[in-house]
């Protein structure tokens, strides 16, 4: 999954050099963050932050995998030019240290594995439009749902 930017909107095939591939490979590294460019300039998809307590930013797990605090989500974002964050289900973490940087945070909740209904796809297109920045896009499952919900969302089948 490189790029969501279409080439020709009718067979949404893909324009693969949008992406600088040296940041791509960085972020898409699960110990620099598994963050993903979704739609160039405009939705980036993560993981869920993890709270690890006042003191911990990070933490490695078993499968060599390395979960971010909101704090340390918070100055990533700021660095990427995120100013708004949608949680597609209710919020696992404390949202104020990213809320404290000036990003806004709002809650699309609705069931894993599902499509969303009409009326919080609405609500997600009015929260993109207003943006003034990049949109950071997550659900509790992971990033992997949040490519198949924002492929719903944005390219219905």
């Amino acid at each position: 999954w490189i790029c969501t930017e279409p080439t020709d909107k009718a067979d949404m095939s893909c324009n693969t050099t949008c992406i600088d591939m040296q940041i791509y490979e960085q972020f898409d590294n699960p110990l620099n963050g598994n963050l993903h460019t979704m739609v160039p300039n405009k939705f980036v998809a993560l993981a869920t932050p993890i709270d690890l307590g006042k003191e911990e930013e990070f933490l490695d797990d078993c499968t060599g995998h390395r979960h971010f605090s909101p704090r340390r989500w918070a100055r990533s974002f700021v660095t990427l030019g995120v100013t708004d964050v949608i949680q597609l289900n209710l919020s696992t973490y404390d949202t104020h240290p990213i809320l404290e940087k000036g990003i806004r945070v709002h809650q699309i909740p609705f069931e894993d594995s599902t499509c969303p209904p009409d009326d919080l796809v609405q609500a997600f297109f009015r929260i993109v439009d207003s943006a003034q920045g990049l949109v950071a896009v997550h659900c509790r499952a992971g990033k992997p749902w949040v490519r198949m919900r924002y492929r719903a969302i944005i390219v219905p089948v």
